[in-house]
């Protein structure tokens, strides 16, 4: 179980997400690490950093949002 970095890794929504949501649909995951079984990422969307949990090619399973976010919004790893 480990945390995975990536340097400056960024993608946008590719549609508006409501508080509470577990998946991010994201335009790509070209630039974001693999994980394995038990290993997680953090994600930032404005001032929101979410947990993830699977990184699938244009999706991102996470614990569930706080806020809404819009399509466009940037998603990034710091």
């Amino acid at each position: 179980m480990a945390v995975k970095f990536s340097n400056s890794a960024q993608t946008t929504l590719t549609s508006n997400v409501s508080s509470g949501a577990t998946t991010l649909p994201i335009t790509s995951s070209s630039t974001f690490p693999t994980l394995g079984t038990g290993d997680h990422l953090y994600v930032t969307i404005n001032s929101e950093v979410i947990k993830v949990t699977a990184v699938v090619s244009t999706s991102l399973t996470c614990v569930a949002t706080s806020n809404a976010h819009s399509s466009g919004d940037s998603v990034e790893i710091r």
